[in-house]
């Protein structure tokens, strides 16, 4: 199956913007998996702009390989507080 990724995961931005994070990296979960996209830590950096992506570039450069610590920074900024 051949698509253009932009077209199924738009930029995500913020929780104002973007909504949910965590759907939003769920989506990424389903395209790398139906993609067979081995490296999500070089592919989920291409779709976060604005205040996800300054998340991003603050992280340290080992960090920025590991695509869990990549979702969790994210979640920590842009997740619902649970109180």
């Amino acid at each position: 199956m051949s698509f253009k990724y932009g077209d199924v995961l738009k930029t995500y931005e913020d929780s104002q913007v973007s909504g949910d994070i965590t759907k939003w990296l769920e989506k990424v979960e389903m395209i790398s998996l139906l993609q067979n996209i081995d490296k999500k830590e070089a592919f989920l950096p291409m779709f976060l702009s604005g205040q996800a992506l300054d998340v991003y570039l603050q992280l340290s450069e080992a960090a920025k390989r590991d695509y869990q610590k990549v979702c969790d920074a994210l979640k920590l900024a842009f997740a619902p507080s649970p109180f």
